[in-house]
Parts: C-alpha cells; structure tokens; sequence
C-alpha cells in the first residue's frame, strides 16, 4: 500500500520563507513586507510655547527652542517659582480655605538657582512675595463667578491634519488658571514674569490660539477670552480671538505639521534675530558680513 506524503494533499504547504500557499492558488504572503507598509503618521505635539516658536521662525524652532536645556535657567526657575505661589494660593481658594501669603511662601521651596547664598534666597523671597500678593489682589478685583481651576494640564486626542498627509497634530498645554466671569464666559489666564503683549500682539499670538484651543476642548465652550498678567505689577491684557485670528491659527498649525513631515524648517527674518542663539550659523544671514552677530 502506497501512503502519501503529508505535503501531497491539497494542505497549505510552508515554504523556504515561512509562508503558507494552497496548490492552485496565487502566491499572498502572510505578512506584508515592511517596505510596502504605510508609514505610521508622524505626531506632532503642538503647545503654546512651541507654536510660538514656530511661528517666530521655524529654524530658530527647529535648531534652538526644541534643543535648549531650561532646567538650570535662573529667569525660568524665577517664573516657575511665582507660578507655584500663585498655584498653591489659587487651589486654597478653589478648596474654600485661602491661605495667607506667609503660609503659601512657606509652602513652596526656593528654587535651587537661588540657593547659594542667603542674600539670594532672601530676595527671591521678596520677589515672590510681591508677585503673590500683586496676584491675590488682580485676583480679588475681577469678582469671577467662579475659579474653575489652577495649573490645569490639558491634553487633546490626535488627530489628522488637513492637506497634510502623514501627520497626526495633539495639542497640550497648561492653563495658568481657568475662571468664569459674571457674563459665564470663559476666562483663560496666563501668568507672564515681566511684560504683557498689547491688544493687537495678544490677538495674534500663536500661543493665545492655542490656549484658546485647549480650553474650548476642555470644556465645551467656544466663548472664551484670553488674559495676559504680570502678578508683580497687576498689569494686564485682554483678548477675544475672532474668526480670522482662529483661522490663522489653524493655517500656522497645519504649517508646522508640514514642516515636521517635510524636515523643512526656513529661516524668517525679523525682529527676533536681533537676539536669537543661532543668529552666527542662519543661513538668511551667513551672506550678510558683519550682520551674524547684530542684524539690525
């Protein structure tokens, strides 16, 4: 009796390369060669900081602000530190038992830059000091209805980018502090260490879009105003972005998603060369002589 081989029935056969084919039937690989898979689209995480450096110029974004290191910053540290005053005061109040300045300044460590020495811890202390209570008292004088929350991290789902294939956009931030005001509308804050833009400047900021972005995705609300403060001086600045400066936005967003996808990052010219890190190496200046260094 002649019993036949197992590979001689009409069974998936496996050949060399691992894969299984039914005689008869056109060769399909199991598995779809890595090569003629889709690329995975690349994520582009935008948040206010970075859209702003993108849209001051997307070399200076690409070759400074995603490279520099601003954990040892002093300046930084400096804006960190009231931030975390005004935090830690702003969620006694949400808590229905407001500390007292004494009590928020012992609350919140030094930051280790000024820690060197006692002068230097005394005046950080002094600084924050006068930040806080310029702070409670901006505070106090708006009369919100309600302060919704302090140092909110908000994080939007990806999502694709229109006329921008391969690339998926996430929006992130940290909202300073979220109110409403007795109209019920929205009030997004931003706590700013020395200056605050103009009316016009804060309109066209890409980092008011997206603030205004992430609180309409946190909450639900399209009626929302942006507000620059200075704490240590109670200035202040207000800002309702309308439908050109939303739209506007959106074209920088779909810009730097591009960019991201492309690896094309030009050099603008403008007011920021004067003191930007990578002035000496730009390309938009390396022709210029004597310009590296001082453009205007």
């Amino acid at each position: 009796m002649t019993v036949a081989h197992p590979q001689s029935v009409d069974a998936p056969r496996v050949d060399d390369t691992g894969s299984s084919r039914v005689p008869g039937l056109p060769h399909v690989p199991d598995t779809v060669p890595t090569s003629r898979r889709p690329a995975a689209p690349l994520t582009v995480t935008v948040t206010p900081s970075a859209l702003a450096a993108y849209g001051q110029c997307p070399l200076y974004f690409q070759q400074v602000y995603r490279t520099q290191d601003h954990s040892a910053n002093r300046a930084i540290q400096r804006g960190q530190y009231v931030h975390r005053l005004a935090d830690t005061y702003t969620k006694s109040v949400i808590d229905g038992r407001a500390l007292s300045v004494d009590a928020v300044l012992s609350r919140v460590p030094v930051p280790a830059a000024y820690q060197d020495g006692a002068d230097e811890e005394r005046a950080i202390l002094d600084s924050g000091r006068e930040a806080l209570i310029g702070y409670i008292s901006w505070l106090d004088a708006q009369e919100f209805a309600q302060i919704i929350s302090s140092e909110q991290y908000i994080r939007t789902p990806r999502r694709a980018v229109r006329n921008v294939p391969g690339a998926e956009v996430v929006f992130s931030g940290r909202a300073d502090l979220m109110c409403l005001d007795k109209t019920g509308m929205l009030v997004v804050a931003d706590l700013k260490a020395t200056s605050v833009a103009g009316p016009d400047e804060l309109l066209a900021s890409p980092s008011s879009w997206v603030y205004r972005h992430l609180a309409a995705f946190a909450h639900m609300v399209e009626d929302i105003e942006i507000v620059q403060i200075v704490p240590t001086t109670g200035q202040s600045t207000r800002a309702r972005l309308g439908s050109e400066q939303i739209e506007a936005g959106a074209t920088l967003v779909r810009a730097m998603c591009r960019a991201a996808v492309e690896g094309q990052y030009p050099p603008t010219v403008g007011q920021y060369c004067s003191y930007c890190d990578y002035v000496d190496r730009c390309p938009a200046h390396s022709s210029r002589p004597g310009m590296t260094t001082a453009v205007f």
